[in-house]
């Protein structure tokens, strides 16, 4: 087990490093330290000392900004080469730092705690109403469990925020779960975890769906042999396809094959199955022989005879080959020392994956290498694992080539290419190769060659988040040297990073990983005491494992399964690296450059939902003709059984007993486990259990019906029992009398049949559907809801409502609901949101707002102006998280990296920069406001002065005498200009953008200004049309030139033309424009602070957004977010408990509590009234 004081120093392998020379004459050094550390680790430093003529002091400060926190100091002596420190770090805050050495070099590490995170959901699918369990599964690098607290939020697949949720953990383990409404918006939906800096993702889906209940398969061989050069004539494709009902039984039906190839002629054929068949296919009768011929992909499906519905199989892929047999290559690399002993490995195998046969192995396998002086000729007979084995002592030469034969009656042949550790190069300008010398040993031994002769080397050795070796060996001036040690505690892998110095005053590194024993002394095992009962009755699932484990179960319907397929288990993708990221740092003559196999560790899960319908017990039930007993109604159909903690205790040994649903299936259980010292405890198998019984039925209930449409209910009897039997099946009403009643003969050879009601539903909403059937001593009945909907097409509308939560006296709001005329009866639906802030709706749909800047020189500003006015809100609300900084900041550094290739020399900008005539002056006017709110705002993001002030002289010189400015050049995406395309809007939008940005101090503008203002002014007085968007415009221009005067003459005209109604003003003209005249209109009063005008336009903004926050265009879009952003910031909002109660007319209560703080900023409620109508 690895302790916390050890995590930190995994990322030593990710090194801060810095290079400079010393003083002159004294040399040069190297300087390094974990990237990433926690407090409890305390920091590992190393300084690497090269020519050094005399002892020295030492020392490093850790800093905060420009506050020296932490110094810690080494005296060396004059033969000292390496320098090795460890600094405490308890009680530093979770934050960036900066290294400073006192020979003036300085690195950024990151105090964190280094730990990844898995979102393991019940299932990857879920229908509406669903409730989603998820965990989420914290783990350090050493596999231990992270108890700190974490977030997570649960986005629809419009990104809209529903659920923020804290989430506590116990051994590395968190649970939480969250409701599907009834009417969810469809699609992937994502579980967000955040923690320290990081964040992790998990898509799910939610969508309408009915459980498949056949699965199908398909089996090919992985190559395909032939020996015929010129034809396929002869070469038969043997192609299995097996189809079973999810409880293990054969699905009559028909199978399809559908081949796809370059060169066939008949890619399609079909036979019929029971269970299995087999497909031999000439590929002489159905293929053309040649070049373009190399993979078939064959897809596979099945129509059952029973419910005449088509299952599919996954794709598979076979390839060609001219032999049954290859040779490959035993070693990891083709290197060898000259006039030292070579050992090689090579194994011989078959194509199909099947043993060698005694066929296969009577003849040998010949290895021969004829070089200039040199010869080796050799052959083995091959044993039955295949490998053979051959060592020989290689010259002194550059490269060798091998030639390897295997000369049975189909020849396969392999060259390989050897060459000399001496004469290999890493790098272009030269490098260093490790050779591992043992053959796989615990003490693996390194052969260190070197492009010249060193005198003294360092290398560290790192597993799974522990420096278990650091060193710096001395040595006479060799071209070579050996390393070895003992990797007893080491997990999984051992990273091997060995550095020294070039002549050229360079470090030089270079690393290789190797595979060591897992984790030992842990185990974990799982299985049911009975792997078939019938459902509804109990089942015992029995956990042994060390003491004290915690296991975490989940058992899902393989139905399920064959909706949403099956991801890699657990353990696969924590120890395998299934899903990880490989860190390459970029090229570096001093730094470590060749970490090639540093693993993150990564895990993707399915799982299944626990869907409970509500029973309804037939005791008055009386179903016709004899019969042994009364049937049980089978209720319970839920899709995950299994979702549960189970604890070993002292013992290591604990059972689970629980009562097995009602579904005719198998159930897939699939578990992990958590040790309190040992960590992650694998568990790479999945424990099966079937429910099943020798008769049933099963409906085939649609997912959905309209209501009055009618339709067949389809009642599949299943019979295992080889007797002929007279099949009685029962339609109930819902008062559980018989309503229609039919019969069937089955033969003994007969497992199933379909009979068929007729239902016409009449009522919205779950309707119970139940059916009894009966033969001879047996029964089953079933009772299944149906889903019944409404005729007609959905019309949403809303009213929204403003509530001051700071009045002392309660709010109360009589809301009258008014329905659109030919409204369908029975299909209302109401549901009120609480939204705790009026930027709601834009913020909880960040990822559509949050975009990375593309295109061209318009379409990125479209882009990028959206993430500066996020970030502006977020960060002076106290909302901004740093992921969603660095998240904003990313996408603005690259927003204005990509901007910048559409400037022009003079300085302007336009769509397409250069290859445009002119700059635009609205773009380039867009553009300084954008770059001066993102400089000014955005600390972590740099934006050079000279650019700004380049593109204010650009449209100063284009100012006209008046004082106006006119378009030059020319906007493409005229509907991001809105109205201020030219004209006096244009001169006052530029206005606008020159008055927010603080760069207009370096360049006179203050002359510029005052003609824009007295054009302005003049365009007041001799205005005679009502033209309202001009007016919101200039409005706005002058109240960023704080002109009171003209501010209020051009407001009380604008007023005189708005027009009033309820709690909402607005000026009428098309939906774009009356938006953003509104936005101009209410960011012209929050710079002047006049609430009594900015209400009743805010609330009709507000009244104006879609469901994602959004309003009709691009323009209007982003300028109903700046307004809303500008007014939004006016006012503080402090923490506070809000109770929301609704009474229906029809008498009935819903309350709900609201907690507004900043850890729940923009979170939005939503609740479901029952009652039809209101």
């Amino acid at each position: 087990m690895v302790s916390m004081l050890q995590l930190g120093i995994f990322l030593t392998m990710s090194m801060s490093h810095a290079l400079s020379l010393l003083d002159p004459g004294m040399g040069y050094y190297m300087f390094y330290a974990p990237r990433y550390f926690t407090p409890e680790d305390g920091l590992n430093i190393t300084v690497i000392l090269y020519e050094n003529y005399g002892s020295m002091n030492v020392t490093v400060t850790l800093k905060d900004g420009d506050k020296d926190l932490k110094t810690i100091s080494q005296q060396t002596h004059e033969s000292q080469q390496a320098v090795f420190m460890k600094m405490n770090t308890e009680g530093l805050a979770i934050k960036r730092y900066k290294l400073h050495i006192n020979f003036g070099a300085e690195l950024e590490v990151n105090c964190g705690y280094n730990s990844m995170r898995y979102i393991l959901t019940d299932k990857n699918v879920y229908k509406p109403g669903d409730t989603v369990k998820f965990r989420v599964l914290n783990l350090f690098r050493n596999y231990t469990g992270r108890n700190d607290p974490m977030k997570a939020y649960i986005r629809d697949a419009n990104k809209n925020l529903l659920s923020e949720m804290q989430l506590t953990a116990e051994n590395g383990v968190s649970a939480n779960e969250f409701q599907i409404s009834s009417r969810p918006v469809l699609g992937k939906w994502t579980i967000e975890v955040e923690q320290d800096e990081f964040s992790e993702k998990k898509s799910i889906k939610v969508k309408e769906y009915v459980l498949p209940k056949v699965e199908v398969t398909v089996k090919v061989p992985k190559h395909i042999f032939h020996l015929n050069k010129k034809s396929f004539k002869g070469r038969i494709l043997t192609v299995t396809v097996k189809a079973r009902y999810t409880q293990g039984k054969p699905v009559s039906g028909t199978a399809k094959l559908y081949i796809r190839g370059n060169c066939l002629r008949n890619n399609s054929f079909s036979q019929k199955i029971k269970g299995e068949t087999t497909f031999n296919i000439d590929l002489g009768t159905v293929a053309i022989f040649g070049s373009r011929c190399g993979n078939f992909k064959i897809n596979a499906s099945v129509v059952n005879d029973l419910d005449k519905k088509v299952y599919y199989a996954d794709l598979v892929t076979t390839s060609l080959t001219d032999s049954p047999i290859e040779v490959v290559s035993g070693n990891s690399d083709y290197l060898y020392k000259p006039n030292t002993m070579l050992k090689y490995k090579l194994y011989v195998k078959r194509v199909d994956g099947q043993p060698l046969t005694d066929e296969d192995r009577k003849d040998t396998l010949k290895i021969s290498i004829d070089d200039v002086d040199f010869s080796y000729n050799t052959s083995s007979e091959i044993p039955e694992n295949g490998i053979v084995e051959f060592a020989f002592t290689p010259p002194n030469r550059r490269s060798l080539r091998a030639r390897v034969i295997f000369s049975g009656e189909y020849e396969a042949e392999k060259y390989l290419m050897l060459r000399t550790v001496y004469l290999s190069y890493r790098y272009p300008r030269g490098g260093h190769i490790l050779t591992r010398m043992d053959d796989e040993t615990s003490k693996p031994e390194f052969l260190l060659t070197f492009p010249h002769r060193v005198t003294s080397f360092f290398f560290t050795v790192v597993s799974c988040s522990r420096v278990f070796i650091s060193k710096h060996v001395k040595q006479d001036a060799a071209k070579s040297a050996t390393i070895s040690f003992d990797t007893s505690g080491m997990i999984r892998k051992a990273h091997i990073v060995v550095g020294y110095g070039l002549e050229e005053r360079l470090i030089e590194t270079s690393s290789v990983s190797i595979d060591v024993k897992g984790p030992t002394g842990v185990s974990l095992n799982a299985t049911f005491k009975e792997s078939l009962v019938k459902p509804g009755h109990e089942a015992e699932l029995v956990i042994q494992s060390n003491p004290n484990t915690t296991a975490f179960v989940a058992a899902v319907d393989k139905s399920v399964l064959l909706l949403s397929k099956k991801t890699d288990s657990i353990s696969e993708m924590i120890f395998n690296g299934m899903i990880h990221k490989q860190i390459y740092p970029s090229h570096s003559s001093w730094g470590f450059n060749s970490l090639e196999e540093f693993y993150q560790l990564g895990i993707a899960v399915y799982a299944d939902e626990n869907i409970v319908y509500e029973m309804m017990v037939a005791e008055s039930f009386k179903p016709r003709g004899k019969i042994a007993k009364a049937p049980k109604l089978r209720t319970n159909f839920q899709e995950t059984w299994i979702w549960d903690t189970i604890d070993t205790g002292s013992t290591g040994m604990a059972s689970l007993a629980k009562t097995a649903p009602d579904t005719i299936t198998t159930w897939v259980t699939t578990l992990f486990g958590m040790h309190p010292s040992e960590g992650f405890i694998p568990y790479n198998q999945e424990v099966e259990l079937t429910t099943f019984q020798d008769f049933y039925i099963s409906l085939g209930i649609p997912y959905s019906i309209v209501r009055g449409e009618l339709f067949e209910l389809n009642v599949y009897v299943f019979n295992y029992i080889p007797k002929n039997e007279t099949v009685t099946v029962q339609l109930m009403n819902s008062n559980k009398t018989v309503k229609e009643e039919k019969t069937i003969n089955m033969t003994a050879d007969q497992t199933e049949v379909a009979v068929a009601f007729r239902m016409e539903p009449n009522e919205i909403g779950k309707v119970p559907v139940m059916v009894y059937a009966s033969i001879s001593n047996h029964t089953d009945a079933v009772q299944r809801y149906l889903n019944v909907i409404a005729e007609g097409s959905t019309h949403e509308m809303s009213q929204p409502l403003s509530v001051n939560v700071s009045l002392e006296e309660p709010f109360t709001e009589l809301v009258e609901i008014k329905y659109p005329p030919k409204v369908v009866e029975g299909s209302e639906v109401v549901s009120v949101s609480v939204i705790c802030d009026i930027m709601g709706p834009v913020l909880s749909g960040l990822d559509r707002l949050i975009r990375f800047p593309t295109g061209c020189g318009e379409q990125t500003m479209l882009s990028l102006y959206p993430n500066v006015l996020v970030f502006m809100y977020l960060e002076a609300r106290d909302r901004l998280s740093p992921s969603t900084s660095l998240q904003l900041e990313k996408n603005t550094i690259g927003g204005y990296q990509n901007e910048l290739t559409y400037q022009h020399k003079d300085g302007s900008f336009s769509a397409f920069g250069d290859r445009d005539e002119s700059g635009s002056t609205w773009l380039t006017a867009y553009v300084i406001k954008c770059f001066c709110k993102a400089k000014h705002q955005m600390k972590g993001v740099t934006i050079d002065s000279k650019v700004i002030e380049k593109a204010v002289s650009w449209l100063l010189e284009r100012q006209q005498k008046d004082g106006s400015f006119k378009e030059v050049g020319n906007v493409i995406h005229k509907d991001m200009q809105g109205g201020t395309s030219s004209g006096v809007t244009l001169t006052a939008f530029v206005a606008i953008s020159l008055l927010q940005c603080q760069e207009v101090n370096a360049v006179n503008v203050t002359d510029s200004l005052k003609g824009t203002a007295e054009y302005l002014r003049s365009w007041v007085n001799n205005r005679r049309a009502k033209d309202a968007y001009s007016l919101s415009v200039v409005l706005t221009a002058f109240a960023l030139l704080k002109d009171g005067g003209y501010f209020n003459r051009v407001n009380k005209q604008l007023l005189s033309l708005a027009t009033k109604k309820d709690d909402k003003m607005y000026w009428a003209s098309s939906p774009s424009k009356s938006v953003e005249m509104a936005a101009y209109a209410l960011l012209a009063y929050s710079y002047k602070h006049k609430m009594e005008e900015s209400i009743p336009v805010r609330n009709y903004l507000v009244s104006q957004r879609n469901s994602h926050g959004g309003f009709r265009s691009t323009q209007d879009t982003v300028m109903g977010l700046e307004a809303l952003t500008q007014y939004a910031l006016l006012f503080s909002q402090n923490d506070s408990a809000v109770d929301v109660k609704i009474e229906t007319n029809e008498g009935t209560e819903y309350s709900l509590k609201l907690s507004l703080t900043k850890t729940q900023p923009f979170f939005i409620r939503k609740i479901f009234l029952q009652a039809q109508r209101i």
